[in-house]
């Protein structure tokens, strides 16, 4: 499975012409010093997080983007640039860009800067990290897929079993360069798809071994519809795949966040800590999922990492922060 760097190299997002996007953030760079703008998001890395704010006059000609976009080796620097314009108020801002006067829509900003933290760990390869401090978000990634798609094809209970234990065995491959697996690699995924989806040993290794390459969503779906041999998934391909989880998520955006998610876990574990605790997500499947399979102390868990990810990142104190660290500033 090849690592996508970004969401826009995801299949979805690859559809995307970001060529006059980079143009202009780099034209600001140089004019206006965009990359000094960085909302106090830690900057030791080897990639520099770069904030759009509407502050400076040159950001008026780049284009509205939506996910993180990387600009590499431009004055010998990596950068991730995050369009943050949308969320915040137009007059009237104060010096701390980051005070929530500033802020039009701080559930917007929270998530999204939270998202951009989480693919600069991802662009330093913090994959384990990541794949194991949040872990829950594959557990419910394998959940939503496989109950959206049993749902919509109205497959029995065993079919969707299949289908989790598929979904687990790629949500991992997400965090695996390369299609080719060794046995101990194989094993240990097993043991994460066994926890996941509750299903017997032989049971998923037996899916595990019908298993072809997996080097993106496409071929995801060409195994769903292969292992599963049921007649009413002969037209299951990508394209109905977006079709079923378009709904699962709203806000700016959504569909293609939710689309890039597919094939990017920095993306989906900010999906899943803002499904579970903003009030704003209550309703969505995500959220539905999330809360099910969080009993036990799998959502706490998953939140104090989450939030620990995002303080260790960030350059602000929590009892210096306009907004609590909990909205992630």
């Amino acid at each position: 499975m090849p690592i996508f760097k970004d969401s826009y190299q995801t299949t979805v997002g690859s559809v995307f012409n970001t060529k006059p996007i980079e143009t202009a953030i780099k034209e600001s760079i140089i004019k206006d010093s965009l990359d000094s703008v960085n909302l106090n998001v830690t900057h030791e890395y080897e990639t520099l997080p770069v904030f759009l704010t509407g502050r400076l006059q040159s950001e008026s000609n780049v284009p509205l983007f939506t996910h993180p976009i990387t600009i590499f080796n431009f004055q010998k620097k990596n950068y991730l640039c995050t369009d943050m314009r949308l969320f915040f108020k137009k007059d009237d801002y104060y010096d701390n860009l980051n005070d929530q006067k500033n802020i039009r829509n701080l559930t917007e900003f929270n998530f999204t800067k939270s998202r951009a933290i989480l693919n600069l760990l991802w662009l330093q390869e913090s994959y384990g990290e990541i794949k194991n401090g949040l872990a829950f978000a594959g557990v419910v990634f394998a959940a939503w897929l496989s109950e959206a798609i049993a749902k919509t094809y109205a497959l029995d209970f065993k079919d969707q079993t299949t289908l989790a234990v598929i979904t687990s065995f790629y949500y991992q491959s997400l965090f695996q360069e390369g299609n080719e697996f060794d046995e101990d690699t194989k094993q240990k995924m097993a043991v994460h798809t066994i926890k996941a989806t509750k299903a017997p040993a032989d049971f998923v290794l037996n899916i595990f071994d019908k298993i072809t390459a997996i080097n993106s969503v496409e071929d995801y779906c060409t195994n769903v519809q292969a292992i599963l041999e049921n007649v009413r998934l002969k037209n299951f391909n990508l394209p109905m795949l977006l079709t079923i989880v378009k709904n699962s998520w709203y806000g700016t955006n959504a569909k293609e966040i939710i689309s890039v998610a597919l094939e990017h876990p920095p993306t989906w574990c900010a999906i899943v800590y803002t499904a579970l605790n903003e009030r704003t997500y209550k309703t969505s499947m995500v959220y539905r999922i999330a809360e099910r399979f969080g009993k036990r102390g799998a959502a706490d868990e998953f939140n104090k990492n989450y939030i620990d990810m995002i303080k260790s990142h960030t350059s602000v104190a929590r009892e210096e922060a306009h907004v609590t660290l909990q909205d992630f500033v």
